[in-house]
């Protein structure tokens, strides 16, 4: 887990300030870029209520809540991480 060893910790606690602190939501109209929102139907840190609010708020969203996955399902559930990707980018 820590091939480039651990990381800084002050680093770590200015970007938990940065995501405590920083408020996009009223930006998410104006994104038009089509989106894949992936998330994990077990994600505490992230749940999927964040990931159901983010595609019912960006213009062009297609949301994907992958079953028992946590919130790193990139990790834990790699080949249907994958395929969402890879059919998305297909469509």
């Amino acid at each position: 887990l820590f091939g480039r060893g651990e990381p800084d910790l002050a680093a770590l606690q200015g970007g938990l300030e940065i995501l405590r602190d920083c408020d996009l939501r009223g930006v998410l109209p104006e994104i038009k870029q089509r989106t894949l929102v992936i998330g994990g139907e077990r994600d505490t840190l992230t749940p999927p209520q964040a990931a159901q609010y983010l595609a019912e708020h960006l213009p062009d969203a297609q949301l994907a809540i992958i079953k028992g996955a946590a919130h790193a399902p990139f990790l834990s559930h790699p080949e249907e991480f994958i395929k969402l990707v890879v059919d998305f980018l297909h469509e």
